[in-house]
Order: structure tokens, then sequence, then C-alpha cells
């Protein structure tokens, strides 16, 4: 054993209350480092800019200095703070959970509209791996360590068979024109794709993992998790949120702005949350599930796409104060859901928007609908046009609107749907009142009561209409109805549609105020700013009708 002396211990001592010493101080120094976003912005209002490149463990205040997470900016943020994100893509899901106030609002935005992407894509999972097995037909099969719930594949999101077996699958990318398609099943994802390609040599997107479903099919996953008040969000493009783009779970005096939704079941979803998301905004905003809508007039029936895509959607929403305005939906199975709660001081407004290229309705109230206004939008190629099934308390106020529905071979859908399969439902108190209507069958009606339904000094173009075009309860009164005549080449030329109903909008002593709205509509230009209808996948065939309809006959 060794002895120390005296000297030599008090040496050893001081050794270690050095070491401690600068333990200590380095530990210190860590923390003020990782802290120090947050010191920096403990006594300030202002900007906090965020950037791809930049770094945690910078300040954040200036453009120059910018942090790398969304998450840690928006947990710094105070009222009147805005979020500054500089171009580029971030991959993230983010958390808001800090309230702003009324004159202070918390704003989350892109430094210019459109150069700012938040998704939660997987761009490498199945990529080039050899793993990928043949099953038949073209379909190949891979393990995947966790539910795909969403593919895409040049642009293009793959058909999901939700359930059923590779059979099921096999029957579908059998019919003429099949588009790309997949199953996901017991922690094995099949995947067909267009022309036979191999997924081993094409670049598949998925997403990363998200929460499993929870009952109702509700997803826990969205780009953007709203549990705070008076917040804005403007100028964003949101992709692979899954269950939605933006969710608000628990916040109101929200406003979105600007933004593109993708990849989710919803843009917007602001039902069915932990407190009501009253005095909701939704403006300039664009929602798509493309190529939804080519399924339907290529590939697949009715049915079968309403089977699994029933609920794909701008906005699912239902509270007071609720306000949808210079919007677009396109690609999607429900343009919108809006309803309300039972509450009769509820007011909801809907205007101003393009919807179209809707696989079920374009807007569904299904539910009290008090209090809802629906006026000045376009509505173009919806399976149905009107879902008041049912309004089962109302009023609803549906006036100077156009409903334009020119593709020839949606031969199933119906301006008005006016049935439900709720027991003890009914439909009342709703006002369709000085629209223009050019399209397929007027109405389907089944023996759902229908009460104080007013459909006045409207203007239909119709091809087809039962010898009782309405159910008992429906007060009908100074329509013009005009029946459009079986065209030749008009069930298979989409051109030749688009001219006729370019006629049919200027034949009518009437149709001149429709005429000037169409005109304002398409110069307004509804959706995001930086959206290019022209370039854009989601919109070109949308942007043609839009040309079209520009043009003086």
């Amino acid at each position: 054993m060794t002895f120390l002396s005296v000297d030599q211990y008090r040496v050893s001592q001081i050794n270690i209350i050095l070491l401690r010493t600068v333990a200590a101080v380095a530990a210190l120094l860590a923390v003020t480092v990782c802290l120090l976003p947050w010191l920096i912005h403990s006594n300030s209002q202002g900007v906090i800019y965020v950037a791809p490149n930049g770094s945690d463990w910078n300040s954040g205040t200036t453009a120059k200095s910018p942090l790398k997470h969304i998450q840690i900016a928006v947990d710094l943020a105070k009222p009147g703070d805005r979020v500054i994100l500089l171009p580029g893509r971030y991959v993230e899901r983010v958390h808001l959970r800090t309230n702003g106030t009324k004159q202070k609002p918390i704003i989350l935005e892109a430094e210019t509209g459109g150069t700012v992407t938040i998704d939660w894509k997987d761009e490498q999972l199945f990529a080039h791996r050899a793993e990928w097995k043949p099953e038949g037909n073209g379909i190949y099969s891979i393990n995947t360590s966790y539910p795909i719930y969403r593919i895409s594949h040049q642009g293009e999101m793959l058909f999901r068979l939700n359930w059923g077996s590779v059979e099921d699958l096999r029957k579908l990318i059998l019919l003429p024109n099949a588009y790309s398609a997949f199953l996901y099943q017991n922690g094995r994802c099949y995947v067909w794709l267009s022309g036979r390609r191999e997924p081993s040599k094409e670049k598949l997107t998925t997403h990363k993992r998200v929460p499993d479903p929870r009952e109702w099919g509700e997803f826990r996953s969205s780009n953007v998790w709203i549990e705070a008040d008076h917040i804005i969000v403007r100028g964003l493009n949101l992709e692979y949120g899954i269950g939605s783009s933006i969710r608000i779970w628990d916040g109101e005096n929200i406003s979105i702005e600007q933004c593109a939704f993708s990849g989710a079941t919803y843009g917007v979803w602001a039902s069915r949350g932990l407190k009501p998301a009253q005095n909701l905004t939704l403006n300039h905003c664009i929602y798509h599930n493309y190529p939804q809508y080519e399924w339907s007039i290529d590939w697949l029936p009715w049915n079968q796409i309403y089977a699994y895509y029933s609920a794909s959607s701008l906005i699912s929403a239902n509270d007071d104060g609720t306000v949808v305005e210079s919007c677009m939906a396109v690609h999607c199975g429900d343009g919108l859901q809006i309803s309300s709660k039972d509450e009769p001081t509820i007011q909801i407004r809907v205007t101003e928007n393009w919807i179209s290229d809707c696989t079920d309705d374009a807007i569904e109230f299904d539910g009290p609908a008090r209090n809802i206004m629906v006026s000045e939008n376009i509505i173009s190629d919806a399976h149905n046009s009107l879902g008041l099934s049912p309004v089962s308390k109302g009023p609803v106020l549906i006036e100077n609107n156009l409903f334009l529905h020119p593709t020839p071979n949606q031969t199933t859908g119906a301006l008005f749907k006016l049935l439900s399969s709720w027991k003890g439902s009914t439909i009342q108190n709703v006002t369709v009142k000085n629209n223009y209507f050019w399209g397929n069958w007027l109405c389907w009606w089944n023996e759902t009561p229908v009460h104080n339904l007013v459909v006045q000094q409207n203007i239909f173009f119709i091809k087809k209409k039962h010898e009782q075009p309405w159910p008992p309860g429906v007060i009908e009164k100074e329509n013009d109805y005009i029946v459009i005549q079986n065209r030749e080449n008009s069930t298979h030329d989409l051109q030749a549609e688009i001219d006729h109903l370019n006629h049919d909008l200027n034949s009518s002593s009437r149709s001149s105020y429709f005429r000037e709205l169409l005109q304002h509509r398409i110069n307004e230009k509804p959706g995001p700013a930086w959206w290019s209808f022209n370039k854009q996948a989601p919109t070109q065939r949308l942007n043609h009708l839009r040309q079209e309809l520009q043009q003086k006959p």
C-alpha cells in the first residue's frame, strides 16, 4: 500500500476540485449554448428565423443566423412574434402550443409564399432494394417495418386498397386504363405501377412512421398540430401529413392563408377536437389528392372509389365563425365537409371558392348545418354538387353560385342529393336561390322527409330529369328549366361539351349576371397566389376549363 504525503494529498485534492470546476463550467457552458435562443428571446418580441441549413446553436434573430428546426422556433415564440421560414424543405411535424392574443397573434409563415415545404416524406424506404418480390401480373411486394398509408410516384398518388387481398388488388389492376395502386397487409406492401414498371427501378415516395389510426379511422398525424389560440399560418406547402396537413385540436381564432395541402386525408381538420375551433378562417388555400378524379373518369366506378376515398377534403369544420373563402379543392372526395353543431348562434360562410373534380359531394352538409351561407362559388365536375343529406336543422342559404359539369363521361352524378341512410333524419330549412346549374341529373332523392326546401329563381340546364323532379316538401318556383339535347360526340368529347356549356351560358336572358360572376372568379383566381395552375399537374385539367370559359363565344 502506498501512502501519500501531506503535500501530495493536498495537491491531489486541489486537482480534483479543479477537475470538478472545469466539468461544471463545461456543463454550464453547454446548457447555456443550448439555451442560447431562449435566453436571447426571453425579453424580446419580434422575428425568429429558421432555415434548413441553420443551426439550433444560432440565435435565430437574423436571416444570417437562423435556427434549424421549426419546433424550437415555435416553442420560443411569444405573442406578437413571427416565425419566418427561409426557403427549402423541412422534414418535421410541428406542434404549436403557445397562445397568441387577439392583438398579438403568433405567426408561422414562409419568407416567400410557396418556397417552403414541410413534409413527413421518406424517399429511401423503397429505394433500389433487392428485397422486392414478384407476385405476378406486374405486382411486387416488400416487407416494411411499419404500416404504409400513402405512396406516390412521379407526382401521382397511388390508389390504396385499404382492405382486401392481393387477389382484390389483382382484379383492380387488370381493369382497362388501370392507374398505379398498392395494398399494405400484415407487414408487407404490395405495389403495382402502371406499365408494369418494377418498383426497384423507380423512385417511390412514402411517409415516415406515423401513429396508427384510432377509432373512426382518425389519424393523430399532421404536418402542423395546433393546440393554441390566435395563430396565423401563411404561405406553406404541406405534404404527407397523412391524417391532415393542419389539425386544430385545441385552438380558436386560427387563420390559415396561402397554403397548399397534399398527401393527407384533410387539408384542415377542425372537427372532433378537444374544444370548438371557433373563428377559423381558411383563405386562398388549395387541397388535392391528384389524380383521384382521373381514377373515376378513366378507370374505376364511383362506388369503388367512394369505398376508399370518400373522405379526402380541403376542410372538415363545424364551429361558429368558420369562413372558407377564395380557396380551391381539386381531386378530392368531398370538396368541403361543412356542417355545424346544434347551436342556433353559429354562423358559417363559404364564399368565392372554386371546387372541382370531386368523386363525391362538392359540399357535404351532413348534420345540423345551422346558419351556413354558400355564395359566389364555382362548382365544376363533382359527382354530386350539393350533398344535402341530411340537413337536420338549418337554415342553409345557397345563393349566386355556378354549378358547371361538362365532363362527358361523368354520367352518374347529380346536382342535388336529397337522400340519407340515417335513421330518422330530415332535410329541412334550405334555400337554393338565384344559381346557375349546367349538368347531368337534376336530383336524386328517396323517402327521406324534406321540409321547407325552397328552390327559387335558378337556371337549370340539365340532361336528365325524373318525371317527378323533386321529392314532396320542396317548394319550387320561378325557375328556368332547359333540357340539354343529346348532341353528336357530346358523350366523348370534353371540348365539345365545354363549347356547349359556353354557348348555353349566354343563351338565357338571365345569364349575364352569371357570366360576369364567372369572369370575376376566373380573373381573381382562388387558391394561393404562388400556385401555378398551368404547370402543376393537379390543376392542369381545371386550368384548361378556366381558359376555355374565359373565351367569350
